[in-house]
Formats: structure tokens, sequence, C-alpha cells
């Protein structure tokens, strides 16, 4: 589901740039580290999912390495089940997870490309950190 959600823009990438995405998208995802692997279902299929590295966890894949931060990665939804709510419902369970495990912050890594993705979570009140 993960690959089907990142193709479109994995389309957009060199053949040897889409090699190395798509090796990174596996090994975060077979991960065996400390994350939180967050899936949304409907009618008995995963719709979406995320993941949520914990600022204790020494994942090799986390990207925000800030004391006292939560990182949120691989949010991906469906191409058939956009524009219902499924990835704000993600992103807002992280939140409450990070908040119940008392992190002071939540960071995340996106590209521009993902237009989608940034408006999302701009409106879920995330700022952008360039230097991060």
């Amino acid at each position: 589901m993960v690959e089907e959600a990142y193709e479109e823009y994995a389309r957009t990438m060199s053949d040897s740039m889409r090699e190395e995405y798509n090796r990174r998208l596996v090994t975060t995802l077979e991960t065996k580290e400390s994350v939180e692997r967050i899936v949304a279902e409907s009618g008995g299929n995963i719709v979406g999912s995320v993941l949520l590295y914990h600022s204790t966890s020494s994942a090799s894949e986390r990207v925000v390495r800030n004391p006292g931060w939560a990182e949120l990665r691989l949010l991906a939804v469906h191409p058939s089940t956009r524009g219902h709510g499924v990835g704000a419902l993600l992103v807002q369970e992280c939140i409450r997870r990070a908040q119940i495990n008392g992190e002071r912050a939540i960071g995340l890594h996106t590209k521009d490309e993902m237009h989608s993705a940034v408006r999302l979570y701009e409106r879920l009140g995330f700022t952008r950190f360039q230097e991060y």
C-alpha cells in the first residue's frame, strides 16, 4: 500500500533515483527497531499508515534527531481513499500518542513536491524549519 501511495512521486524521478527511493522505503518499512506502526482500515482493507518514532528511539531510519521530538515517517494514504480525512486522522493519532509519551514536539521531513502533504501538515499546525 505504501508503494502505491508514493508512486506518483516516484514517477517524476530518474530511474536511479527511483531505485534508491524505493530501496529506502522498503528498508524503513522493514525496520525491526522501536517504532509504532499505525494503520487506518476501511471495510477490512488497509487504506492508510504511518510510522511514529518516539524521541527515545535510536532507529537508524530517523531523520529528526532533536531531543524530546518524536518523528512521523511515511504517512501514506491509498490513492483511492485520498480526500476523506484518513491522512489527517493518522497525523492526529501520532500527535495524541506523542503527547501521551511526553514528547515536546513532533517533527517530520517532506519534499516540496508533495503539495497535498505539505498542505495537510500546515493545516494541522506544523511549521516549516528549513534548517532541519
